[in-house]
């Protein structure tokens, strides 16, 4: 694969990073609000209990991927800088494969948090 090709996944592939970890710290400020309603808003009710149950578990689910998939970019960088330093020319395969499926990933890891935010913000404000 071409150096130049290979120099654009390397360069997405660290904008993805930092992307993901952005959300990584914005999940403890998510913990720490929804604490802050459980402890406000303790004994609201069954359906209190049921709906921040949910957020809750969004927000754990939320974080493992997030860690889950930052495991996964980590792995795809190296292939691509190991991949880099092979002086074979061509595009190899395996590697636009793989870097496609995880793009497909971080879109999808993406548009959750950006759901999981708003719904828990708009949540977060009828509370109070």
């Amino acid at each position: 694969m071409s150096d130049k090709i290979l120099d654009l996944l390397i360069k997405e592939n660290e904008a993805w990073d930092d992307l993901l970890t952005r959300q990584g710290k914005e999940i403890p400020d998510l913990e720490k609000m929804l604490a802050d309603i459980i402890r406000q808003k303790h004994f609201q009710g069954f359906e209190f209990n049921i709906t921040v149950g949910n957020l809750k578990q969004a927000i754990e689910d939320q974080g493992s991927s997030v860690k889950s998939i930052k495991e996964d970019l980590a792995k795809q960088q190296f292939f691509l800088e190991k991949e880099k330093k092979n002086d074979e020319n061509g595009y190899g395969i395996n590697t636009l494969v793989s870097q496609n499926l995880l793009r497909q990933r971080i879109r999808l890891i993406e548009k959750q948090f950006l759901d999981l935010k708003s719904n828990f913000l708009n949540y977060y404000i009828n509370v109070f």
